[in-house]
């Protein structure tokens, strides 16, 4: 319960409030200051719209030539062409003597479809990163880099034997400091 002290105190704030609101309706107020506040995520957003812009632009040109096929299209194409030629090339690799120059060619080819790879990953990386934190894209084309090295053996086989247990040690460590970061983050 209020005392006395207290609800006159409260009547003398309200008669205040009461002669400023009739003072305040006979005035115009002057706005000194207009303050803008983005909504959350907008810069974020903005992003996103200035990319989708670009990309309808992109595809607006597309349309404008004519003659261009869905992507969905075009990658059953070249899958069904693949399919054909891998088998022809099969085929033809079964049927002659197998020796050091076809090796050569077939690591040639090799070397161009993991070329192909790289290159569909680039579109889909590049989509990936836009998203991403910039640190975490960094993080992430260092691990690459380093199963690259991994995925092809001869790029150890020089070293001796000190330095692959040097190597496998540091992996190890490696490991255990990202096992580290993944249950911190749980």
């Amino acid at each position: 319960m209020l005392t006395a002290q207290e609800i006159e105190e409260l009547q003398q704030e309200n008669d205040e409030l009461k002669k400023q609101n009739i003072l305040m309706q006979n005035k115009v107020i002057k706005v000194e200051q207009i303050k803008e506040v983005a909504p959350p995520n907008y810069h974020s957003d903005m992003q996103r719209l200035k990319q989708l812009e670009l990309r309808c632009k992109k595809l607006q040109k597309f349309m404008d030539y004519g003659n261009i096929s869905g992507l969905q299209t075009l990658i059953e194409q070249f899958m069904a062409y693949s399919r054909t030629q891998l088998k022809k090339i099969s085929i033809e690799l079964q049927m002659s003597e197998y020796g050091d120059s076809e090796n050569d060619v077939l690591k040639e080819f090799v070397e161009y479809l993991d070329h192909i790879r790289q290159e569909l990953h680039s579109f889909i990386d590049f989509q990936e990163k836009s998203l991403k934190s910039p640190v975490l894209n960094q993080c992430e084309e260092i691990m690459s880099g380093i199963i690259d090295d991994f995925t092809k053996p001869e790029s150890f086989n020089d070293l001796s034997e000190a330095k692959l247990k040097e190597l496998f040690y540091t992996l190890q460590t490696f490991r255990q400091i990202i096992q580290q970061y993944k249950e911190e983050n749980r």
